[in-house]
């Protein structure tokens, strides 16, 4: 989704957001127009000009790697916001490699030998490109419309029954959110990305969380989901980058050890296991109807 100098806009949402008590500065007795820091306060707490600062904003001036510090302290800015912004200030990542999107035979090897916990690879945009069949065997319990549609972002705001069945459903559509914006600002010139950002943004649970410039990095994290086959299980799952294949993550999943999470998963890849399909899907030979890009 096309945004019209997003550098400016996400810094005018981070000072918007700030108290200025957190910077030091009194509030003023007056009632202020607008939330949180005004342009002067941000420019005298960088050591700048309101001109030179506004000029920051309203993407008139190219910003320095010193500069882009300054205002990450003045701001608040956590790592990922950081990232975020030096993104914006350079037009995206230098890598220009077109994402993979076919997962390596070596890759579907490991998924396969992966046997007894869930695990997929996910490509940019959360598509998910491949996974073993205890990952097959989760998803489509949990959201059968998976078979035709294997992006998960999309089915986060798609199907209703998530947000029963997968707990704390509102963090992890916010997470989503935040690392596709993260994403986009990373690859700007991704057309399929930028069409499902857009696709997304005309439901309304997405548009706020888009709006609300939230940025994330992708990494691990956890889930309650309450399983129609074995009941409640408590999920964690930690993404890890291939460096051969751009755009990829191989995404395991698992419970603690010795819990009844971890029980509930030995009964349902026995469950399985009477199943016919053992291998891993691959995308690529499978397409998805109706699937964004295509």
């Amino acid at each position: 989704m096309n945004e019209p100098n997003p550098l400016g806009r996400f810094l005018r949402a981070r000072r918007n957001a700030l108290d200025p008590r957190a910077v030091g500065l009194a509030r003023a007795r007056e009632t202020r127009r607008v939330p949180g820091l005004r342009r002067e306060e941000v420019a005298a707490l960088a050591g700048v000009s309101v001109d030179y600062y506004t000029r920051i904003e309203q993407g008139r001036l190219a910003v320095s790697p010193r500069m882009l510090q300054t205002l990450g302290k003045v701001l608040r800015l956590d790592a990922a916001q950081r990232a975020y912004l030096a993104l914006l200030a350079r037009g995206g990542d230098d890598d220009r490699r077109c994402a993979a999107r076919t997962v390596r035979p070596q890759v579907r090897r490991l998924l396969e030998r992966l046997a007894d916990t869930p695990a997929l690879v996910l490509g940019r945009g959360f598509d998910v490109l491949a996974w073993n069949r205890m990952a097959k065997t989760l998803l489509t319990a949990l959201a059968p419309a998976v078979i035709g549609d294997r992006n998960v972002a999309r089915l986060l705001f798609t199907v209703p029954s998530l947000r029963t069945t997968l707990g704390d459903w509102e963090r992890i559509a916010s997470g989503a959110v935040a690392v596709l914006r993260m994403e986009l600002a990373r690859h700007p010139g991704d057309h399929r990305l930028a069409a499902l950002v857009a696709e997304l943004s005309r439901r309304p649970e997405f548009r706020a969380g888009w709006e609300g410039q939230a940025v994330a990095l992708t990494t691990g994290g956890s889930a309650t989901v309450e399983h129609p086959l074995v009941g409640t299980i408590a999920l964690e799952w930690e993404p890890l980058s291939l460096p051969d294949d751009p755009g990829q993550q191989l995404v395991v999943v698992n419970t603690k050890a010795g819990s009844a999470s971890e029980r509930a998963l030995r009964v349902l890849c026995a469950r399985d296991e009477r199943g016919s399909d053992h291998s891993p899907w691959p995308m690529e030979h499978s397409p998805l109807p109706g699937a964004h890009g295509r």
